[in-house]
């Protein structure tokens, strides 16, 4: 008689898939990956991660997910140790920008981890946006222009600097100098 798989172990599987697909999509990209791969990486039968993810979109959209929300869980756990508005932003705004372009420098097919087209990249962008409004306005800090506005604006407006940057070092003068520009537009209110 089968075993049963409880919720728990359900879970386990599906963060064991999600690791090993990092791994995977980091080294190979979303294109050149199948489901077959993901599968072995994560030492599941491919009917199994059938089970767990209906298909290779939806584990793509499970990794994404789960990097941003690693990166905003770290920045969430640093803001008692960067005191002011400006250190937060540069360091969020500097990481963010930043952590791509490193990866892809060490991974190049892992671009497909910041691609558009992809909704959970998108998404990850919005939860990125969603934690800086919510640190700028815990400051007490408002702008002439909606907070959510300008914090979208500074946003995309980094991603658009890496095209300009020269390597990561310039980068992140180019962030800095931008976040600093942003920070310009703000009006304390407290």
């Amino acid at each position: 008689m089968p075993k049963k798989i409880t919720q728990i172990g359900i879970e386990a599987r599906k963060t064991a898939a999600i690791e090993a697909a990092t791994v995977v999509f980091l080294r190979y990209g979303y294109a050149r990956t199948t489901m077959a791969e993901l599968a072995a990486a994560a030492e599941l039968s491919r009917p199994t991660l059938y089970e767990l993810f209906p298909g290779k979109d939806d584990l793509f959209a499970a990794v994404i997910e789960q990097l941003s929300q690693q990166a905003i869980r770290q920045y969430r756990d640093m803001l008692p140790r960067l005191k002011t508005l400006r250190t937060r932003l540069h360091h969020f705004c500097g990481d963010w920008a930043t952590h791509g372009l490193k990866l892809i420098d060490r991974h190049p097919d892992a671009k497909d981890l910041f691609d558009f087209r992809f909704p959970a990249v998108r998404q990850m962008y919005e939860d990125f946006i969603y934690f800086l409004v919510k640190v700028i306005t815990s400051e007490d800090h408002s702008a002439k222009i909606p907070v959510e506005k300008v914090v979208r604006n500074l946003v995309f407006s980094l991603r658009g600097l890496e095209e300009a940057a020269k390597n990561v070092k310039h980068m992140e003068t180019l962030v800095e100098l931008q976040v600093d520009v942003f920070l310009a537009t703000l009006i304390p209110t407290g």
